[in-house]
């Protein structure tokens, strides 16, 4: 019984690390793209405000709207769509902190594998994280965006227009290749047991 424990745990490691290895933009075929990654869906056309004709102005929104309409879509089954967050802790060029910067970086500049998402504008788009003003820039109604051109983040004031692309927490699934190598562990496991009656 003991072996058998062990066999379970190794079997169940092995599979976590696939997770870990093979992480990945999946496109889910209902306009979505999950990120193994991070474990975030985000719309696969990144200007859905305007391509949905819920913005006529080419999808450039102040902040507060951009957040109302993240925060009241509801797409593919799902009314929990927000904003992209960022600690906010960097300002400038080339920064790489966030949840839009990871997806600029990691998965779009030195990804190997395709980036499946649609209508990407090289802008800036609105993140859900509102700026704590300093003393070099004390602007108390700012909040952050992030430059899907040059990959640079900035603190804006609330009422510039820059677009919005709406994103969501999801549970940690197991990709299929983990999903075999713990089936296989599994079946290893019932082969033992057969074996010991």
């Amino acid at each position: 019984m003991k072996k058998l424990f062990v066999l379970f745990v190794v079997c169940l490691f092995v599979s976590m690390l696939s997770v870990t290895s093979y992480a990945q933009l999946i496109p889910n075929g209902d306009g979505t793209v999950t990120d193994t990654d991070t474990n975030l869906m985000w719309l696969q056309d990144s200007n859905y405000a305007y391509t949905s004709g819920y913005d006529t102005g080419g999808g450039y929104m102040n902040w507060d709207a951009a957040m109302t309409w993240a925060n009241n879509l509801i797409y593919a089954g799902h009314n929990d769509w927000r904003l992209p967050t960022t600690p906010g802790l960097t300002w400038g060029e080339v920064v790489n902190e966030g949840e839009m910067a990871h997806l600029y970086y990691d998965e779009r500049i030195n990804a190997s594998t395709p980036f499946p998402f649609v209508n990407v504008q090289n802008f800036r788009y609105w993140t859900g994280t509102e700026y704590v003003p300093t003393i070099d820039r004390p602007d108390p109604d700012a909040a952050w965006d992030f430059n899907f051109h040059y990959g640079s983040q900035h603190d804006s004031h609330k009422d510039m227009f820059y677009l919005a692309w709406a994103v969501r927490d999801v549970a940690t699934v197991p990709e299929p290749t983990s999903l075999l190598l713990l089936g296989t562990g599994l079946a290893g496991l019932m082969g033992l047991r057969r074996k010991s009656h």
